[in-house]
């Protein structure tokens, strides 16, 4: 990833208290390590359900969805 989190998605990112901000960057760490570079719907998939906007369930049906479409 050319840009990191922060500059990539800082507008996402700040709508997180700062614990739960850290918490979901640290959840998808290893992820990022091993190659994934998010879209911004998957970012604002994830900060969503940080935020507790949508429940596990919808998360998953959301996401399922995303990577059906490819995006």
């Amino acid at each position: 990833m050319s840009m990191g989190l922060d500059e990539q998605f800082g507008d996402l990112l700040d709508t997180l208290e700062p614990g739960t901000r850290a918490q979901l960057l640290g959840s998808i760490g290893s992820a990022l390590h091993e190659g994934w570079e998010p879209t911004r719907a998957e970012m604002a998939l994830r900060v969503a359900a940080a935020r507790g906007d949508i429940t596990d369930d919808e998360f998953i049906s959301q996401s399922f969805d995303l990577a059906q479409r490819g995006e």
